[in-house]
């Protein structure tokens, strides 16, 4: 198209990919005005519904089938602000089941890790606290790295059995052994001499003024250092970057003092209760990560918390003194490994995540979440989230292209731009002038199927050949294809990476830094299955309360009580009255698999069948000590809904179980050292292309919903050429580097 053509009018957008990121930024571009400064926006998505990753469909008696376990962390600001919204823009009846996203989501804010003790599990359980509070209805910046590691000495203090803090009025703690006389030498032993450089003898005389302060802190002369690095911390400037590095040192020293001291309390006794030995792992994580970060000189380098990520995290606490029985524990592994898939290949033996991004995580997991640690939805992702965005972005004017695959991205002759995009038509409507209708009633909210409506389409298609990169199916017609200056201006690829190479190769090869990206960012398969169960879970033996549980036995180390989906199904009266989703990582080869090798996805979902029929048999006994029978030990498989009354195993065929193999579904890493080769949605390299997904430097650089709301709001950011139109928090204004 002639240049007068271009200019003539407005620009024209094309999202590829309708996941998180697509999603948002579609949102994100189609606020309020938006025709004033583009022609159009138009979604590109395979298949018949939206999601990526987060699809969810309707089964036989409307039940949830998710490709896995989606729970929302108590910190997605980003991400619940953008529902939020979208329910309010929706404006559902109060009368909808769900009908806003406080009826969306509740608090779910017990873990249990499952800790292996001799030839038993043992179920460690956490409930974090709550308020009645929820994320996305702020937009307070995060507390400095220098203001939470004050929050971990507090809470390293409070762990320890010992210490106790007294009330605001100074009456000291009954049974404190701390005499004046001993704060002083115990001051004067810390490297205070006179002879120190100028801020060593400041800290030193401000150490001793608030020494009265200490002896109301702590109840035991063992604790000492560790109260004194509190209040050293808690008096020095908020902000780290005006701290000497000699106040750092003081600091280091005094963590190094309360650390040798607690390892002398710990090493003692071999008989601790359970309580205590957990405090201990706790209290010796805390310490690491502090001492690390100090260390490490995290506080003070440009590149923040990525200036470790090349460690792995249980190794890099380990290495600044974490004993490795602490470092491995069950509420590491569950929370640091295993919640993110973090396996190399996909091999439960080969944990491994960047020690910057998981401590960046754990961080934002425990000290800044909202309301509650974690937010379990009450319906599918497909209900609670992506059917509300679609409606929204629908009634906004966005245009959604369903039953379109994308085959290849071709470079322009001058190496610069996007010069088109080949497109596979799966199918054709039968009335194209009115669009392919995608939801469904369930229950009065609007719902996702696990297959497509034939009845919309002229040409007879299943869920398999429109969703699997390796379909048999051939193309409804000749390819479809879209051309710069035509049909678009702008392209946001909002395909996973896994995918890149198969469609984005002519641009791999002219940009060095995306191939290194596709290189090196590490992807697995995931494996999931979802059970209906006929009892309830203390029929099942199980009596804490729903609960997330990890630390377990491969293959399946993530189970959840998701009971709160029930009523949103429809099953009859009392039919089912428990459901369980099982997740984990899946052993994954090695490179790039060849799209000839069509009998992948089949073998992968026999492989998860019968990964899960061995669970069932096997492991599953000390989650349900109600669900098996004892002599001889086996699954109780009557206890599964099965509508064709099947027998013994042949039940688990009624359930549902997904591998998760396609190249826009394999989970994205966080491998050590590999966040420097994530590229932010603006660094493509090319002028009219922009990235989006969690797989892009975003600010928490891992696999999660969070991170893809934030990649979609800087993609969105990159294609309006502005800055991003709202704080995000959690991201610098320009777009990619984290707060810490």
């Amino acid at each position: 198209m002639p240049d007068a053509d271009k200019t003539a009018r407005l620009p024209r957008v094309v999202i590829l990919g309708g996941g998180v990121a697509g999603m948002t930024t579609a949102i994100e571009l189609s606020r309020p005005g938006w025709r004033e400064r583009y022609e159009s926006i138009t979604v590109y998505q395979y298949g018949w519904r939206l999601g990526g990753k987060g699809a969810s469909g309707r089964g036989l008696h409307g039940r949830i089938e998710e490709h896995g376990l989606h729970i929302w962390l108590g910190f997605y600001e980003n991400a619940f602000r953008m529902m939020r919204e979208c329910y309010e823009e929706l404006g559902r009846e109060p009368s909808s089941p769900i009908h806003s996203v406080d009826r969306a989501f509740e608090r779910a804010s017990l873990f249990i890790a499952q800790e292996p003790r001799g030839d038993a599990w043992m179920p460690w359980m956490a409930e974090f606290p709550e308020n009645d509070e929820m994320p996305g209805q702020s937009v307070t910046p995060l507390p400095s790295l220098w203001e939470l590691m004050i929050r971990g000495l507090r809470l390293a203090l409070a762990f320890n059995e010992d210490a106790k803090m007294t009330t605001a009025d100074l009456v000291p703690a009954s049974g404190v052994s701390l005499r004046p006389a001993t704060a002083e030498a115990e001051l004067s032993g810390v490297s205070l001499s006179p002879v120190a450089p100028p801020p060593l003898r400041q800290l030193a005389s401000r150490l001793r003024e608030l020494y009265l302060k200490l002896w109301y802190l702590v109840s035991d002369v063992r604790q000492f250092e560790l109260a004194a690095a509190l209040v050293l911390a808690e008096h020095m400037p908020p902000d780290a970057a005006e701290h000497d590095p000699a106040d750092h040192g003081l600091l280091l020293e005094l963590v190094e003092r309360a650390v040798e001291r607690l390892r002398e309390m710990r090493d003692r006794p071999d008989d601790q209760s359970n309580q205590a030995r957990r405090e201990w792992y706790l209290t010796d994580i805390l310490l690491a990560a502090i001492r690390g970060v100090l260390a490490d000189g995290v506080l003070r380098h440009p590149d923040g918390l990525d200036s470790i990520d090349h460690y792995d995290f249980a190794e890099w606490l380990i290495r600044h003194g974490a004993s490795p029985e602490s470092a491995r524990c069950g509420m590491v592994t569950t929370l640091m490994y295993d919640l993110p898939f973090a396996y190399r290949d996909g091999d439960p033996t080969k944990p491994a995540i960047g020690a910057g991004t998981a401590l960046r995580g754990a961080i934002r997991t425990l000290f800044t979440y909202t309301g509650a640690i974690a937010w379990k939805m009450r319906a599918g992702m497909g209900d609670i989230v992506f059917a509300p965005m679609f409606e929204v972005l629908e009634r906004r004017g966005v245009r959604f292209e369903f039953f379109h695959r994308v085959d290849a991205l071709h470079l322009s002759d001058d190496g610069t731009r996007v010069a088109s995009i080949d497109l596979s038509r799966q199918a054709t409507l039968r009335d194209p002038a009115a669009g392919y209708r995608p939801l469904y009633d369930v229950n009065g909210l609007p719902c996702w199927p696990n297959a497509p409506f034939t009845d919309q389409l002229a040409n007879a298609v299943t869920a398999e050949d429109v969703e699997s990169f390796w379909s048999t199916a051939p193309p409804d017609g000749p390819p479809v294809i879209l051309h710069d200056g035509v049909e678009f201006d702008t392209v946001v690829l909002a395909i996973p990476v896994g995918a890149h190479p198969y469609i984005c190769g002519e641009l791999i090869e002219r940009n060095r830094q995306w191939k290194a990206m596709v290189d090196n960012l590490g992807t697995v398969y995931t494996q999931a299955f979802q059970l209906w169960l006929k009892a309830d879970m203390h029929q099942l033996g199980c009596d804490w309360p729903q609960a997330t549980t990890g630390g377990y036995l491969e293959p399946f180390d993530t189970y959840s009580d998701m009971r709160q989906l029930i009523e949103q199904e429809s099953w009859g009266e009392g039919e089912v009255r428990s459901i369980a989703y099982f997740c984990n990582a899946m052993p994954t080869p090695p490179g790039v698999a060849s799209r000839e090798d069509r009998e992948l996805p089949k073998r992968a979902a026999d492989e998860v069948k019968a990964n899960a029929l061995a669970f069932l048999r096997e492991a599953v006994a000390p989650l349900w000590p109600g669900g098996v029978h004892r002599y001889p030990t086996e699954f109780r498989w009557d206890l599964l809904v099965d509508d064709d009354d099947g027998s013994g195993p042949s039940r688990f065929d009624s359930q549902f179980w997904r591998a998760n193999v396609d190249p826009s579904e394999r989970y994205v890493l966080s491998l050590p050292g590999t966040s420097q080769y994530r590229l932010a949605p603006d660094e493509t390299g090319f002028e009219n292309l922009v990235f989006g997904g969690d797989w892009t430097r975003c600010g928490l650089n891992s696999g999660c919903v969070e991170s893809a709301v934030i990649s979609g709001l800087l993609a969105a950011a990159a294609v309006d050429r502005t800055p991003p139109h709202r704080p995000i928090i959690g991201c610098r204004e320009q777009g990619a580097r984290h707060v810490f």
